[in-house]
């Protein structure tokens, strides 16, 4: 929450700044940035939707009140469905360049994971499958450089810097072997995580205000942890990164 409310701050000192400076290409000497009160800047309003491809998991070990466990993830590609939307200023800053600023926030659909808990006393066998989920949830201060290339045609690059709100929860297992162990079960935990976002793409027009766009995104959000059980001697659940690529389709209002 802390780093939401620093993110916050940082947008409104960057978006009142903005709005009072514009490119000076009037003059014939060097351009500076300098006062314009008519400045060419708008409120712009997006949607975007992605499929977002990831692979969480990892193979853990963890050490039980009596044998350690081997958790083993079975490692599958998931693709799941992403939603946000970003409020922010456009900034034109010269006929072919435009900058955007502004809040984006996205979710991303719960990944589930799975995998096979292998005991291992003095006899090593598999002796439970196992299953949770992870969510997440990010909030990004965001930031658009979108070229002026052609006739409708806008190709953008994108950053996005900010915090990932985590879920991991639902974990239980399934009994596969008679001689298996109880080994134990972990608590739902959520995390608040540093994020970041970096993406490519083209916008079109279709409507005097209204763009569609599609492209690429690549986000690292972090890692998502379940938490800890008593019947641990470690301190800590099972852990995952959390990746994503992710395909974009955007539609975009400027006001």
């Amino acid at each position: 929450m802390k780093n939401w409310k620093l993110l916050s701050a940082m947008t409104l000192i960057v978006l009142t700044s903005t709005s009072a400076y514009a490119v000076d290409s009037s003059s014939n000497a060097t351009t500076i940035l300098v006062l314009a009160p008519n400045t060419k800047l708008h409120w712009v309003m997006a949607l975007n939707a992605s499929g977002a491809i990831a692979q969480p998991g990892k193979t853990q070990t963890l050490q039980a009140t009596g044998d350690a466990n081997n958790y083993v993830n079975d490692g599958k590609l998931q693709t799941n469905l992403s939603a946000g939307a970003f409020v922010g200023l456009d900034l034109l800053l010269s006929q072919i360049l435009n900058y955007q600023l502004g809040f984006a926030y996205n979710t991303i659909l719960p990944y589930a994971l799975n995998g096979e808990i292998q005991q291992l006393g003095q006899a090593q066998f598999t002796g439970f499958n196992y299953d949770y989920k992870i969510q997440s949830q990010q909030l990004f201060l965001q930031s658009k450089l979108v070229f002026n290339a052609a006739h409708h045609l806008h190709p953008y690059v994108s950053f996005g810097l900010g915090s990932a709100l985590n879920k991991a929860y639902d974990f239980s297992t399934t009994a596969l072997d008679p001689r298996a162990t109880n080994p134990g079960t972990f608590s739902d935990h959520s995390t608040m995580q540093f994020a970041y976002a970096v993406g490519l793409g083209m916008d079109v027009d279709v409507a005097k205000h209204v763009r569609i766009g599609g492209g690429y995104r690549f986000a690292n959000l972090g890692k998502a942890d379940l938490g800890a059980a008593s019947d641990f001697s470690s301190n800590k659940g099972l852990s995952t990164s959390l990746l994503t690529h992710e395909l974009v389709v955007t539609a975009t209002y400027i006001f």
